[in-house]
């Protein structure tokens, strides 16, 4: 979403506390439309469990989404990253790439890595941990205590999570 439009719609929850009049709707396909005046029946389908459903609404923004890929800048050296069947690089746990050969570079991949990390990796609130995870990595030391969470969710994500990484490992030859 471009910034500006956020930074509009932040403005108009929570500083003017309009009432809500807009709604930001992930993961729907539009698979119907039509235009009675000034107002538009939509007909949303959910990504996720295939749901069906209508909705009226006198403006419309659809934004297609997008494919995790390569970034074009790194194709020159996508013959020595691991990637997956799509072509994503395989990260470790500390959001690095895994090389094809041992070596002691690193290159993080960050709102890149849903694949291996699941849904909390391109979540901005969790940015903050994200890059203190990162930090942690290149330093070689901690730096920043991630390692406790006082969240009152538990997304029961456990056994989704990257295995525990040897640096300079096969992804293939380790236990999860």
């Amino acid at each position: 979403m471009p910034e500006y439009l956020y930074q509009a719609l932040y403005h108009d929850k929570y500083v003017l506390q309009n009432p809500k009049w807009w709604s930001i709707q992930p993961h729907q396909e539009l698979v119907g439309l039509e235009t009675a005046g000034e107002l538009n029946q939509l007909t949303l389908k959910h990504g996720i469990t295939n749901n069906i459903k209508a909705l009226q609404a006198d403006v419309v923004i659809l934004c297609t989404g997008f494919k995790r890929v390569l970034a074009p800048c790194l194709e020159n050296i996508a013959d020595q990253l691991q990637l997956d069947d799509l072509g994503r690089p395989l990260l470790n746990e500390d959001y690095a790439a895994f090389w094809k050969k041992p070596s002691d570079s690193k290159l993080f991949v960050v709102n890149s890595g849903t694949h291996n990390h699941g849904i909390i990796e391109p979540q901005l609130s969790l940015a903050a941990w994200r890059a203190a995870t990162i930090l942690n990595s290149v330093s070689d030391e901690v730096l920043y205590n991630n390692t406790s969470s006082s969240n009152i969710m538990d997304w029961d994500l456990q056994s989704h999570l990257s295995p525990q990484i040897v640096p300079n490992s096969d992804p293939l030859d380790i236990a999860s």
